[in-house]
């Protein structure tokens, strides 16, 4: 949903407008913490995401458990380092125990991973320029030493 506002400043002495200013703004299904024992993440407005954004999200289980994430369809802007679209997982984000698992972009089918810890987070940046149709993650919270492929 985007939402539009526009301001109109007014010069009462000499009564005429002095400029319009326009506001966009961006609200989308991120930023969220997620404890279902299984759940999709998917990027903003997909398929096609919209340009300049920041999203997160954190998946907690119990101390006992670990997350599997199945990337079920992933298509971001490619560059070098995936320095402009990406998406980064960690565990255990802004922790001193964190650990970055890694930073993808471009095209990827079936890639599957499964955290260490009791927690998984998911950051998806995109810059100003190419849009992609985006990605669709699925999650499932699984005992520790359990492996699922889904």
């Amino acid at each position: 949903m985007n939402i539009f506002l526009i301001f109109s400043f007014f010069n009462r002495h000499e009564n005429n407008f002095l400029f319009p200013v326009k506001l966009s703004f961006h609200f989308s299904g991120c930023n969220k913490t997620l404890t279902d024992l299984s759940g999709i993440v998917e990027s903003s407005s997909y398929p096609n995401y919209p340009n300049n954004l920041l999203c997160a999200w954190q998946i907690k289980a119990s101390t006992d458990e670990r997350i599997s994430l199945v990337f079920q369809y992933f298509d971001l802007e490619y560059s070098t380092n995936c320095s402009r679209d990406s998406l980064e997982v960690w565990e255990q984000w802004n922790t001193p125990n964190e650990k970055f698992i890694g930073k993808f972009c471009g095209y990827l089918l079936g890639k599957w991973l499964q955290s260490n810890g009791s927690s998984l987070y998911i950051r998806f940046k995109t810059d100003s320029k190419t849009i992609r149709r985006g990605f669709r993650l699925k999650y499932s919270v699984v005992k520790s030493g359990t492996f699922v492929f889904q």
